[in-house]
Parts: structure tokens; sequence; C-alpha cells
């Protein structure tokens, strides 16, 4: 025993060899006659087995020496590193080649362009169909207007912009108050003077009014998002639609006017009133009433109006 640990590299790969059958190709040493050789190691033949269809001399003085007990190893005879065999699978890290990589970037980029259309035809829709219902209502509102008072509601001539179909949607009663008297909207949320309805809209008072303690002959309330205030010296509410719209306008080839009206107290802020025209001679509904808004829906300005079925674009936002 003392022996073999102290003998060479190639004295123990001699001493493995003679451990392999005579098929696997080792070289057989001279014996002495009647000596038969121990057998040295434990274990099973199968990958030896295997080695010998193969016939690599290399891999079989690799498996030879596995079979040898540890105390018969040399320290020369370590194998190199990344031939051990808990070694063999790793020389390829796991990771993702560039292929792969670009593969993946390709179709998260297919991916968020599909969310990104699916999102602006959605954001449309919704705009489109808040309009929508939005005209739907008032038209309704003005016919039932109608039916209750026998007219339309009066406009302001030369002006759609700027009209009185608020109040006279909504019903005022008539109080009066001192020298001064004011309308004032049956849930008493809104009041306007004499004067600034004759300085606004053109008119010594509405229609749609009643004395106290009586009530409008129609009434139509409206939520908070559904009129606003614009900016003038008294407060003056007007229908607004629900989506922006462009900052001017032209109506029957008449000059741009100002469409944008100004937040009272805030001018930064704009609002997008309905337009609405009963008296005009151009109107495009001779008998009745023409009632429009313009919005801005993408990059497109539309219109959504009573006398066409579908909304027109008309325009490109700026």
């Amino acid at each position: 025993m003392k022996i073999v640990l102290k003998t060479s590299h190639s004295t123990v790969r001699t001493a493995a060899f003679r451990l392999l059958p005579r098929t696997l190709g080792g070289r057989a040493s001279k014996r002495p006659e009647g000596h038969r050789p121990k057998r040295r190691f434990r274990g099973s033949f199968h990958d030896l087995r295997t080695m010998r269809m193969a016939h690599e001399p290399k891999t079989i003085r690799t498996t030879a020496l596995r079979l040898l007990p540890r105390t018969f190893r040399s320290p020369a005879l370590k194998r190199p590193k990344g031939h051990g065999p808990e070694e063999r699978f790793m020389g390829r890290q796991p990771g993702f080649t560039l292929i792969e990589l670009l593969v993946v970037i390709s179709i998260i980029g297919v991916l968020a362009s599909l969310t990104v259309g699916l999102s602006a035809v959605a954001s449309r829709k919704s705009k489109e169909s808040r309009v929508r219902a939005d005209l739907d209502r008032l038209v309704t509102g003005i016919e039932n207007y109608k039916a209750a008072l026998g007219m339309y509601p009066p406009d302001n001539p030369g002006k759609p912009s700027t009209n009185q179909l608020f109040y006279e949607l909504s019903g005022t009663i008539y109080e009066q108050s001192g020298a001064r008297g004011n309308f004032v909207t049956p849930n008493k949320q809104e009041r306007i003077d004499a004067e600034s309805i004759r300085q606004v809209f053109g008119a010594r008072g509405f229609s749609n009014s009643a004395r106290p303690g009586e009530n409008p002959k129609f009434e139509e309330e409206f939520k908070q998002a559904q009129h606003g205030e614009i900016a003038l010296e008294t407060d003056v509410e007007v229908l607004v639609s629900p989506v922006r719209g462009p900052e001017l306008f032209s109506y029957q080839g008449r000059p741009p006017v100002q469409l944008a009206i100004p937040v009272r107290g805030n001018p930064k802020n704009k609002l997008n009133p309905w337009l609405y025209d009963s008296s005009s001679p151009g109107r495009n509904n001779r008998n009745t009433f023409d009632l429009w808004t313009e919005v801005i829906i993408g990059r497109n300005i539309v219109r959504f109006s009573n006398w066409d079925k579908d909304p027109v674009v008309i325009g490109r936002a700026k």
C-alpha cells in the first residue's frame, strides 16, 4: 500500500488499466504463472460496457480511474477544470440569446401598440357617446318645451354660442327685489337680473317664467357639469358640451366668432357651449331649430348636430 501511494502517475495509470478487461483495449501486463489478480473494486461495470462500444481510450482511462479507491489516486491525476462529472453541464449559463431578446422585445412592442390603439378607440367612442347622449336629451327637452308653451325657446340672434337655452329649459321664477327684478331657477341655485338678460341675451326676460307661488310651465333639471358660468360682469349660465371644442368657429359663412368662453374667475379654463339657433333664415332646419356643438376628438374637429344623422368631421384640430 505504501509503495502505491509513492509511485508516479504512470504507475497508477498502469494499475488502473490492470482493472480493465482485455476486450476494452487495456494493455495486459506480464504476471507470474498461476497468479490471478484479485478484483480490487466494488461497483458496476455498466459504464465500462458502454465504453467498450465506443473504444475511446481517454474515456476508458477516466472511467477506470473512477473505479479506483480514492487512496490509490495520485494528486497529479486531477481532472482539468470543466471536465468533472458535476461540471459537464455548467459550460452554458442560463439566459437569453440576442435573437430571443429581440423576439421578446418585438412581441412586447406589438402588444403595446395594440393596447394603445384599443385605448384610443375606446376614448373616441366614449366621447362620441357622451356628446350624442347630451344632444338627444336637449332635442327632446326643446320639443317638450314647444309642446308645453306652443313655441320653441327664443335664441340670441347672431350669437348662437351665447344663448338663453339654459334658463328657458330650466324655467325661472321672477322675484322683485327693490327696483330690480331677479329671475331664479326653481332649485334656487342660479339667478340673473333683468339688466344682465338685456345685455347678454338682448331680451327683456324669459318666456318660460312664473311669478312667486307659481311654477314654470316646463322644467328641465341639469347636472352641474352640463352648464357653466361665462366670464361676464354678472353670473350668466350657458349649457356646455361634455367634450372640449376648438377655439374658433364660423357659422353660415360669417366671420369666426370666439367659441370657447372663459369661466368666471378662471379665464384659462374654457367652456364649449351648445350652439342654438331658432330664428335665423339660413338655418339648416327651416321649420324647427338648429342645435349643434363642435368638439375635438383625436386630431379632428367633429360636429354633432340635429340635422346630421352621424357626426361630421369638419376640420383638423390645431
